[in-house]
């Protein structure tokens, strides 16, 4: 048996614009339960969380995040990179309104999938924790994660995966 070990693997052709090169590590986080938030400020979902170390600071974070969500009303979900709102709009006077997905259904009983994939750089060789953050926009209606918004017998689940990609 035979072990290749790299800390940087670029493309003979060079890196592409945008892009990156060849995956480095991969982390990922997986959540099976059921959560639900009715506070109106952003809040952890749990399990969602991940923590990862890039090997080189020219090195970049392709983040990846699946999350099944329902609300009757409005809700908000966001990535954190640290402390940092990241793959979010920029546009508007609202700040904590910005995210990466918005939340709602015309029914109850619905409930769907909201993703985002993005490259991010990573800046330095630090441990860097990325999560997601979930919030109702209106303390009445709770957004409600792996699960449809009037029947907790439907599981799902969510994900949230960072690959480190040479740069």
């Amino acid at each position: 048996m035979s072990t290749l070990k790299v800390n940087k693997i670029i493309p003979t052709a060079g890196v592409p614009k945008g892009g990156g090169g060849g995956i480095i590590q991969v982390v990922s986080a997986l959540k099976t339960d059921q959560f639900s938030v009715t506070n109106t400020s952003f809040t952890d979902i749990p399990s969602l969380s991940l923590s990862i170390t890039a090997t080189s600071a020219t090195s970049k974070f392709y983040v990846m995040a699946s999350v099944f969500a329902a609300c009757t009303d409005a809700a908000l979900l966001r990535i954190l990179k640290d402390s940092t709102n990241v793959g979010s709009g920029t546009v508007g006077s609202q700040t904590d309104y910005r995210a990466f997905a918005m939340v709602r259904m015309s029914a109850s009983n619905h409930g769907f999938h909201y993703g985002i994939n993005f490259f991010n750089t990573a800046g330095d060789t630090n441990a860097h924790t990325f999560k997601i953050q979930a919030m109702p926009t209106s303390g009445s209606n709770a957004i409600q994660i792996n699960r449809r918004g009037d029947d907790g017998n439907y599981s799902l689940s969510s994900s949230l995966s960072v690959m480190e990609v040479s740069a």
